[in-house]
């Protein structure tokens, strides 16, 4: 059971103290103090949860910022609130899996799996530079979401960044797969993919997929964050957008000739009998249906 696996206790320990509130998450955007960068941050503490609110908030937010002509293909600094203890623990598992119906919890999984593949296929896109500025927690989506990002950096803080998928008993779909597999080197695939594991920010430091460490408080995280994503100056975003647009060219001919049938995969192994007995096994871990979050 995962109640009892070392992944299980951390997953508890994560999620404690979040109320299961299924249009809880808010996105909300401003722009740096520097002026040239905005900040997308995600404000449903403690652990900010991927569900149809939380996504279609995103969506929206990410639709106003390409409205503006202020704001449109700025460099981006994805972060969470202080209040929040993690980045995002990702899926909201009460929200998609707490449903006595299982058919009705599987279209709304279908639906929120594929709302996340697009976000994500955004992300991936942007033509400017993104950052993901983390000082908790990034777990599943959450890790998913932070390595869509160009560029990470991270509070020196005792948190865990990593893509569970697997340990949890989840398949990957495309999207989410690609985006680990193109963010790792492949000396740390294997272990980012199959075996699910969890990372320091100082083990990201070193493998250079976090840079820089911030040690001062949140503020300076933020503006570290935004330093990241404005190294450039303005004259050389429109290279930067055709040069990234080549780069992550071969990840969405992937995706898009994957993304169905992986899909499909995924929803079937989640809600066969033996999937669908072991997520409710979590859900019991992460305090059932109107108790805990999970992600």
């Amino acid at each position: 059971m995962l109640a009892r696996s070392r992944l299980g206790q951390a997953l508890v320990r994560a999620h404690a103290t979040a109320p299961h509130r299924a249009c809880a998450s808010t996105w909300s955007a401003g722009l740096h103090a520097n002026g040239r960068v905005v900040v997308l941050t995600a404000d449903a503490p403690p652990v900010n949860p991927m569900n149809d609110s939380s996504l279609d908030a995103f969506a929206s937010v990410l639709d106003g910022v390409q409205a503006d002509p202020r704001t449109r293909n700025r460099p981006l600094v994805l972060a969470a609130s202080p209040a929040s203890k993690a980045f995002s623990a990702g899926l909201d598992l009460p929200y998609l899996f707490g449903l006595p119906d299982r058919a009705e919890s599987r279209a709304r999984t279908d639906r929120v799996l594929r709302k996340l593949g697009v976000l994500l296929q955004r992300v991936l896109a942007h033509p400017a530079p993104t950052v993901a500025a983390l000082h908790g927690h990034a777990l599943a989506g959450g890790a998913i979401l932070a390595f869509a990002c160009d560029f990470r950096v991270a509070a020196a803080a005792p948190f865990h960044v990593g893509a569970i998928e697997v340990p949890v008993g989840v398949p990957f779909p495309a999207t989410p797969f690609e985006i680990i597999r193109r963010a790792f080197p492949p000396s740390m695939q294997a272990d980012a993919l199959l075996m699910g594991r969890r990372w320091t920010p100082e083990e990201l430091a070193a493998a250079g997929l976090v840079a820089p460490l911030v040690h001062g408080p949140y503020s300076e995280l933020l503006d570290a964050a935004a330093a990241k994503a404005s190294e450039l100056p303005d004259t050389s975003l429109p290279a930067f957008a055709l040069t990234k647009a080549m780069l992550v060219e071969p990840s969405q001919r992937y995706c898009a000739a994957h993304e169905e049938n992986a899909l499909r995969a995924s929803l079937d192994a989640l809600f066969s009998d033996a999937g669908w007995a072991h997520i409710q096994g979590t859900l019991a871990a992460l305090g059932g249906r109107g108790g805990k979050r999970a992600g």
